[in-house]
């Protein structure tokens, strides 16, 4: 009887994330290359995340491979 309350709770609960909407995001996200190489990033705004950063306070990057 747990277990299925807890499955039912957590089919509920991934409902209700997949149907939450999130507001346009307005500024543009910039990416950049590390010159002459496969090499790719995006550099977050300083700061506490917020309406006037919209979050991105984060810095991302990846690398593109032959594989």
């Amino acid at each position: 009887m747990r277990s299925a309350l807890l499955q039912i709770v957590f089919s509920l609960a991934f409902i209700a994330g997949a149907q939450a909407q999130y507001a346009p995001i307005t500024r543009p996200l910039h990416m950049g290359q590390v010159p002459g190489k496969p090499i790719y990033y995006s550099i977050g705004s300083p700061g506490v995340p917020g309406p006037k950063n919209e979050g991105n306070t984060s810095n991302a990057g990846f690398v593109v491979t032959d594989d």
